[in-house]
């Protein structure tokens, strides 16, 4: 099974709740800026395009785990099927998972910064904020997905 994790931007609710998925972020407390940036993946050489699926891994059910960022024109999820299409995949081993709409104002404003030069850190520092507000919510959700027919099997 391919369990894909989107959202809008640049998809770092995505990135986070993949990250959890994969246990590089704990389900039990907060993460530190500092791990969200290591292990989730916020630096801007490692986002993938928007629209393009990223594998970040496996799960030990050897699910295949990616986030996917929409960026802002929903005509980028047509976009994202015809790559997959093209690539040759069964569209019945993919699962889409959205993990907010939209995204909450400190993370889009830490999107806004992060383009903008010598404002990565503020960047970085926002989009760790808005994560706080809403990482128990993520984890709760990847949590269910787990759970799901098909997921937990090997």
């Amino acid at each position: 099974m391919k369990l894909v994790y989107y959202g809008f931007f640049r998809g770092y609710t995505a990135r986070v709740a993949g990250a959890i998925h994969l246990h590089r972020l704990p389900e039990d407390r907060l993460p530190t800026l500092d791990q969200l940036i290591n292990y989730a993946g916020f630096e801007g050489n490692s986002l993938a395009a928007p629209g393009v699926p990223q594998l970040l891994g496996r799960d030990e059910a050897q699910n295949e785990i990616y986030c996917l960022g929409l960026g802002t024109d929903p005509a980028i999820c047509l976009q994202t099927i015809c790559h997959l299409l093209a690539a040759g995949a069964d569209p019945f081993q993919w699962r889409f998972i959205p993990t907010g709409r939209p995204e909450n104002p400190l993370i889009r404003w830490g999107n806004f910064c992060s383009g903008k030069a010598g404002l990565a850190i503020l960047s970085s520092f926002l989009t760790w904020l808005g994560i706080q507000h809403c990482y128990f919510r993520l984890v709760e959700q990847v949590r269910q997905v787990k759970e799901w027919p098909g997921v937990a099997k090997t």
